[in-house]
This record gives C-alpha cells, sequence and structure tokens, in this order.
C-alpha cells in the first residue's frame, strides 16, 4: 500500500504537469501576437521609408507594373533572334531607329511610338509628293521633335487650320525627329528625302539642345574621340568588333541585367509581393542595379579605340573622323552654334527653293534659369544637381540665342521658345533631361502654330526669303560677353571660357511620365 505522502507527492507533480501543459498554448499566442505586431510595426516604418527614399506614396499597383514591366520586355527581348539594336547605322542619317522591331525599341515601348520602314517614327510615308490640296508639314530635331511629331501631330495640325491659308487643306504631318539626332543631321535628312522627289510645304526645326548638351555629356570632347557633329553614339554603332575592356563592360551591364530579373521574379511571388518591405527591399536594390547596368552600359560605348592615333574602330571598319580638340567650354560652343546657325540657313534656302516656309526653334529645357516655376514634385522630376546636359544649357544656350538673333536679322524666320512655360504652373517636364508630357506638347503646338501665321502673314514675301550664308555675320565677334549675358537671366552668368574641359559623367535618366 502506497505511502499517504508519495500519493500527494504524485498529485502534485501531475497537477505540476497540468499546468504546464495548459501554459504553452498561452504562450504560443502571445509569441503569435507579438510577432505580428512587430511585422505590423516594420511594415508601418516601411512605408514611411520607402515615402522619404522615394519622394512618393507606396502603391501595390505601381511596384507590380514595374516589375511586370521588366520581366514582360525580358520575354520579349529573349524571342528577338538574334538580339536587335535599338539604333542602326543608315548610309546618310548617321543612324535610325531600327524598323524591324516596330514598336517595341527600348526608346519606343515607354511612349507607345511605332517606327515606319524609314526609321522615323509614324506611319507617314517619308516621300510625299506636292499635291494642291495637300500641306506637307515636316519636324526635324531630336528625341523632343520626335515625340512633338507624334504625340502632338493632331494639335499641331488644329494649330494650323486655323491659319486661312491652310484651314482647307489636308495636312499630313511626318515626323522626321530621331532620338540623339542633332544638325547636321536634319539638314541631310531633309536634302535626301527631296532628292528623291519628295515635297515639303513646312519645315520645322525644333533643335538647338542636342547640339549644345549632348557632345560634352556623351564624355567623346574631352577624349576627342568623335567631332561634335557626328551623330551620337557613333562609336558604339560602328565598331561591331568590341574591345576587351567593352566586352568586360557589357559583361557587367548583362550580369546586373539578368540580377533585376532574378529579384523581379522572386519579390513578384505571392509571399514577397505582398509585403511593404519586402517591395521596399526590392525597390531600393533593383534602383541600384538598373544605375549600375547603365554605368556599365555607357563606360562601354565610352572607351575610345585602340589606337586612337589612327581614328578608326577597333575593328578597323569604321572611321571616328578627324580629332577635334576644344581647349574651352567657350570654344565649343561657339562651333557648335555656327553649325547649328549655317544648318539653319540652308534648311531655310532649300525651303525657299522648293516654295515652302522654314521656322527655326529653340528647344525650351528646364536647365535655362528662370524659364520655368516649378512646385517641389516638378522639381524632383525635372531637376538633378548631377545632370551632365545642365552646363551646356545655362552657358551654352545663349550661344544659341545670339546666333538666332542674326538669323532673324537676315531673314530666317526663329523663334526662341526658351521662355514659352514661363508663366506655366503645371508639371510639363517628365524627366531630368528635357522631355515634355501631353500638356507641354500642347502648348508648343499651340505656340508654333502662332508664330507659323504670323510668317505666313507677313507683307514680305509671306515670310520667304532666301539667305546668303556669306552675308551672315556669324563669326567670333558675335559672341561677346555682354552679347550673351543679355540672353542669360542668371547674374552669375559664365559663357565657359574660363573652363577647361574635365570629364562630366552622364547619369540615367528618371522618366516619371
Amino acid at each position: 500500500m502506497a505511502e499517504p505522502g508519495a500519493a500527494l507527492n504524485g498529485m502534485e507533480a501531475k497537477q505540476d504537469g497540468s499546468v504546464h501543459k495548459e501554459s504553452k498554448p498561452k504562450q504560443i499566442l502571445f509569441y503569435t501576437m507579438l510577432l505580428c505586431l512587430l511585422v505590423f510595426a516594420v511594415e508601418l516604418l516601411s512605408l514611411g521609408v520607402y515615402r522619404i527614399t522615394f519622394r512618393e506614396s507606396f502603391s501595390y499597383t505601381e511596384v507590380q507594373a514595374s516589375k511586370r514591366a521588366l520581366l514582360d520586355v525580358s520575354v520579349h527581348d529573349q524571342d528577338q533572334k538574334p538580339q536587335l539594336s535599338t539604333w542602326i547605322i543608315h548610309p546618310y542619317y548617321g543612324f535610325v531607329a531600327n524598323p524591324t522591331i516596330t514598336g517595341s525599341t527600348e526608346f519606343a515601348v515607354p511612349f507607345g511610338m511605332p517606327t515606319n520602314k524609314f526609321g522615323f517614327f509614324g506611319q507617314e510615308n517619308q516621300i510625299q509628293k506636292t499635291e494642291s490640296g495637300k500641306i506637307i508639314v515636316a519636324v526635324i530635331g531630336g528625341s523632343v521633335a520626335a515625340l512633338f511629331g507624334f504625340h502632338a501631330s493632331e494639335a499641331l495640325t488644329s494649330a494650323l487650320k486655323k491659319i486661312p491659308a491652310y484651314q482647307d487643306k489636308e495636312i499630313v504631318v511626318l515626323d522626321l525627329g530621331n532620338g540623339g539626332f542633332k544638325e547636321p543631321q536634319g539638314l541631310i535628312v531633309i536634302n535626301d528625302i527631296i532628292s528623291r522627289g519628295g515635297h515639303i510645304d513646312l519645315l520645322i526645326a525644333l533643335d538647338g539642345f542636342n547640339e549644345i548638351a549632348l557632345p560634352e555629356a556623351q564624355g567623346y570632347v574631352k577624349s576627342s574621340l568623335i567631332s561634335p557633329f557626328y551623330p551620337n553614339l557613333w562609336p558604339a554603332l560602328v565598331d561591331t568588333n568590341p574591345s576587351r575592356d567593352q566586352m568586360n563592360y557589357l559583361g557587367r551591364s548583362g550580369l546586373a541585367k539578368d540580377v533585376r530579373l532574378w529579384l523581379a521574379s522572386l519579390f513578384a511571388n505571392p509571399v514577397l509581393r505582398n509585403s511593404v518591405t519586402a517591395n521596399l527591399v526590392w525597390r531600393v536594390v533593383d534602383t541600384r542595379l538598373a544605375n549600375l547596368e547603365a554605368d556599365y552600359r555607357r563606360l562601354a560605348q565610352e572607351i575610345p579605340p585602340t589606337d586612337p592615333a589612327s581614328r578608326l574602330s577597333n575593328d578597323g571598319r569604321g572611321f571616328m573622323g578627324p580629332a577635334v580638340e576644344y581647349r574651352t567650354r567657350r570654344d565649343l560652343y561657339k562651333d557648335i552654334a555656327l553649325n547649328w546657325g549655317r544648318s539653319s540657313i540652308l534648311l531655310n534656302n532649300i525651303m525657299i527653293d522648293q516654295g515652302g516656309l522654314f521656322v527655326q526653334f529653340l528647344q525650351p529645357n528646364q536647365y535655362v534659369v528662370g524659364s520655368k516655376p516649378m512646385g517641389e514634385r516638378e522639381k524632383e522630376i525635372a531637376i538633378s544637381t548631377q545632370s551632365p546636359y545642365r552646363r551646356g544649357v545655362e552657358s551654352g544656350y545663349p550661344y544659341l540665342q545670339v546666333v538666332g538673333q542674326r538669323l532673324s536679322a537676315a531673314g530666317v524666320w526663329f523663334e526662341d521658345l526658351t521662355n514659352i512655360f514661363s508663366q506655366t504652373r503645371q508639371e510639363i517636364y517628365s524627366d531630368n533631361c528635357c522631355h515634355f508630357n501631353h500638356q507641354g506638347e500642347e502648348i508648343l503646338a499651340l505656340a508654333i502654330g502662332e508664330v507659323i501665321a504670323k510668317c505666313l502673314s507677313s507683307p514680305v514675301n509671306g515670310g520667304r526669303k532666301a539667305v546668303n550664308i556669306d552675308n551672315v555675320l556669324l563669326d567670333d565677334s558675335v559672341f561677346s560677353d555682354p552679347e550673351l549675358k543679355n540672353f542669360s537671366a542668371s547674374p552669375t552668368y559664365r559663357d565657359g571660357s574660363e573652363d577647361q574641359f574635365s570629364q562630366v559623367k552622364p547619369v540615367e535618366i528618371r522618366d516619371r511620365r
């Protein structure tokens, strides 16, 4: 018979065991609630960090759309056999958009712009015949002109229809701009079209930015790799046999792209895609990888030829042109502005021979001091203190404006559009380079239409006048310091004469359209 004390001790042990078993579910519930609270706190903190980091509120829809866009582009790229280039060499123009990947180039996809068989945007035939009931309008320039000619063609047509001479006419808009184009490419394009029997009644040049800002921003001026008048990215276009360093940089760029795709796929799974913290981590890492991808791609384009003295590409098949060296920015800006002015005169005279009208418009840009009032959001979108284009616009645009003034005095229709947005408080710019949103393009179309109406109503031959290029004062004397300062709103304007060249690192454009 067991002792009473032993039975009592056993009962206590049992009771102790019961108590222990009953406390376990409570502990699990407690720690589960603590974990949920911690996850909630981290998610809440991530919302704040996201807003501070990216200057915008977190949106599941937008983040998932970014991942899908990255993965969708990747799938399309894999379907292209062989891999196709966005830009391809053209025998006369330098390069055009690749017509075999219609509507699917890096440049075309974000803007929804199909590429036609001529390597330009839109579906109109490049070669138009003259007809009594038709007005053929051509737009030339860089990417801003290309976007304007495609997106704002209806707005431009409406503006031109208000002009009595055009009211009862069919208006056909030819988009002859291209990303990175700069003079003399527009001049060459128009010459080629007319030599093949094409006709143009009204030629609109919307340019100046690429001419003055791209040569130094692309790093070619310091290295004397190519002339500022050669097509943009010419070394990358003609060099069909990359150097070892180029292959290295291209490989690193490709690796960064592959990691981006892997991460986008990983963070798109049902568990991670619904977490603010996970999406914050993904976007921070993806942004860093995207910058690395762009930097390596840029470095691959900037590598000089194996033998710079030969002025040939690495494979010996492409000519880089004679070396052109500039001691200061002023020397560069003068040369560019004079070339731009002479191209405008020649375009004007070509149009006179066709019985048409040429109007030269200086492209607006956000880095022109005082050109537009901006709120904090637009500044975040449009202004970068590290922009490689900023100095070219701030110091170089007055050179273009001085030349434009001389063109007007000689009889070329020139209009300075740099202050067109000076009274516009709406957001106009879509990135930190130079491009406009729909509102900006609509304002441009209206202003251009008004200028053309004024030209056609001119009592002197309807605004048409041939110009003798030798009679136009286009030399160093027009670029005096006081003259340049007249075109700058900056009290500390510098003309670049004191600036020896230093490498300017291009940055990736933040397109927030």
